[in-house]
Order: C-alpha cells, then structure tokens, then sequence
C-alpha cells in the first residue's frame, strides 16, 4: 500500500494508542477473549469468523495509562486454518505474512491457544 495512502488515512489522528493483536488457531476463542476482557462486539461462532484482520477502537474515558489515549484492538483470522486442498499450500505463506503483520503493528500480542499447551 502506497505511503501517501496510509498517511492520508490516519492524518489528524493525535491520539496516543496502544495496538493490541490476537492470534491463535482457528476457533481457539480468540474473538470471545477479546470480547470478554474489552467489551468488544466481535462476531463469534463456531468454525471460522473472522477473515483477515478485524479492528476496533476504543478511546479512554478516564486515565487508565498515563501515555495512552486508547486502545485499538486488532482480532485475526485463525491460523492453520485450510477450508480446501486448493488453499492449503497457500495457506502456510499467508500464516506467516499475519504474524508478521501483528508483530510488526502491535505493542502487545496475545497468543491463544487451543487446548492444553502440551498436547
């Protein structure tokens, strides 16, 4: 995406933010987490809901952090997730490429998991 693109988009935004990102398998409850903790209205289901990257903005009523106006909230699509044969060699590539992104963005990452870490 062109520079001048971006910067159009987020020209006369002054607001201190905070970018927090989740990733995790697919229908490893990672848009019912964010609801949860944040309050968001992120659509959940079973099976995939999410695709892509979804985000919302939440602007501080009241001083929480001293360097944050907000928070803005990114919920990713599941991760390992392969609908066909046909998707499945593209699939590893775009994984990759959304990790990056969330890292890349983000000043907090959480990573959900799908049952126990150990198995």
């Amino acid at each position: 995406m062109p520079k001048n693109i971006i910067l159009k988009v987020f020209e006369g935004i002054t607001d201190r933010v905070a970018v927090i990102s989740i990733m995790g398998p697919q229908s490893s409850g990672k848009s019912t987490l964010l609801n949860f903790l944040f309050g968001c209205d992120f659509g959940t289901s079973e099976g995939r809901c999410t695709k892509g990257v979804y985000g919302t903005y939440y602007k501080f009523s009241n001083i929480l952090l001293p360097n944050c106006d907000g928070v803005f909230l990114m919920d990713t699509e599941g991760l390992f997730a392969t609908l066909n044969t046909k998707d499945a060699a593209r699939r590893k590539d775009f994984d990759s490429k959304l990790v990056l992104f969330c890292l890349a963005v983000s000043d907090f990452v959480i990573i959900n998991t799908k049952g126990n870490l150990d198995s």
